[in-house]
């Protein structure tokens, strides 16, 4: 399977077991280099590893620094949101007032208590 980051294919070295084959003093220098490709095979798995946790460290930093803004705007838009509720609130207690005057002096016209101007802006 090629390298997911684009380079050259490397195949996978094979480690084999750590003990030595029988009357290994025979060849003493083809053991010599297979220890050191395992060796090398054992260090380039370390170096991959650490690249990948390394790797999953920044990730997970940056998904807490996106919860974190996350909740901020989630407190800055609840409280955008309580802002809006309170000034509709007012907005509206403000018209049921105007509601309740023009109620008021709509009654009193009825009633004859008041007499309204014929021309009221002149």
């Amino acid at each position: 399977m090629p390298d997911p980051s684009h380079r050259p294919y490397n195949p996978m070295h094979i480690i084999r077991p750590d003990s030595l084959p029988r009357l290994w003093w025979l060849f003493p220098w083809s053991i010599a280099r297979q220890l050191h490709k395992n060796a090398v095979a054992i260090r380039e798995m370390a170096d991959n590893q650490s690249t990948t946790i390394t790797n999953q460290a920044n990730i997970l930093g940056r998904y807490m620094d996106e919860n974190r803004n996350l909740k901020a705007e989630v407190t800055r838009l609840s409280h955008s949101r309580e802002h809006w509720i309170a000034k509709h609130d007012r907005a509206y207690a403000v018209a049921m007032h105007n509601e309740r005057v023009i109620a008021d002096m709509e009654s009193r016209i009825i009633r004859g208590a008041i007499t309204p101007d014929a021309y009221p802006h002149e």
